[in-house]
This record gives C-alpha cells, sequence and structure tokens, in this order.
C-alpha cells in the first residue's frame, strides 16, 4: 500500500509541472501566446512623399522590396509569437501595450526612426482579433531632401 502511494506521488509530481505549464500560458493583451486568427485584405496604401511636409510631393508607388507583400482580397494569418509578438508573412512586430480595445505592436530599428513597423490589433469583448491596422514606414535622404515610404494594410 505505501509502495502504491509513493509510486502515485511521484506520478502527479512529474506531471504537475507539465500540465501547470499548459494551463497558465501568458497572456499579452489578452491573447495567449500561440493564438492564431486570419483576416482579409480590405485596403493597401503604398505611398511616398518627398521634401518637407507641406511643400513637397506625394505620389503612389509599388510596394519595394523587404516589405510585406499582400494584395486585396488576400487572406493573411496571424499569430501571437513568443513575448507576444505579432507573427505574420514577412514580419513581426513587438507587442507594446493593451489599450484596451486593442492591442499595440511597434517595431523600430535601434538609435533610428528610418525604420518603423506598426501593428495595431482590434479585439471583441472575448478577445478575439476582429481588425487589423498595419503601417510600415521607411525614410531615407537628408535634412530637406527627406523621402518617407509609407505602406499601410487594413485587415477584417
Amino acid at each position: 500500500m505505501i509502495k502504491s502511494l509513493l509510486i502515485h506521488t511521484i506520478a502527479a509530481a512529474l506531471l504537475l509541472p507539465i500540465l501547470s505549464t499548459t494551463a497558465s500560458a501568458k497572456k499579452y493583451g489578452g491573447f495567449k501566446t500561440g493564438y492564431t486568427f486570419t483576416l482579409r485584405v480590405k485596403k493597401v496604401s503604398s505611398v511616398e512623399a518627398t521634401g518637407t511636409p507641406g511643400s513637397g510631393t506625394t505620389k503612389k508607388v509599388e510596394i519595394p522590396d523587404g516589405l510585406p507583400k499582400f494584395r486585396k482580397g488576400q487572406k493573411v494569418r496571424f499569430r501571437i509569437g513568443r513575448r507576444g509578438k505579432l507573427v505574420f508573412k514577412g514580419a513581426k512586430i513587438p507587442f507594446r501595450e493593451d489599450a484596451g480595445y486593442s492591442n499595440l505592436y511597434r517595431r523600430t530599428e535601434p538609435m533610428s526612426a528610418a525604420v518603423t513597423d506598426d501593428g495595431q490589433v482590434i479585439k471583441t469583448k472575448k478577445n478575439k482579433a476582429e481588425a487589423v491596422f498595419l503601417n510600415f514606414t521607411r525614410l531615407s535622404g537628408g535634412p530637406g531632401n527627406t523621402v518617407t515610404y509609407s505602406l499601410s494594410y487594413t485587415l477584417r
């Protein structure tokens, strides 16, 4: 009897850490790591602005290499990765904060404002993703000759 009780106690001690880790996965803005969802691209905007704000020129351009390329109507699969990152084809954007009705994500190059990737995931009251807004900004040139490239996606 004591031998049987000892075997059950050891088995429980070995299984408990495994079971409790899966049950208590960390949440980021209400989303557990590994949570996946798929949304459809509703709007795509790819713009290049040159010069100073208010006196420069703006034109529509093709999506440059190195940025995610999605077309209107395309389905995009998202996953919440390690440390809450928003992961999808072509990008990983770190989790920044839970803003209540949405989660905010941002990636910038260290010591530079030349590269910025932003994401916002709109949530339902039950923490299900219902919309995503993505914006990728790239700056080049210098003072007075700045070129700003902006790529935006709206998904629902």
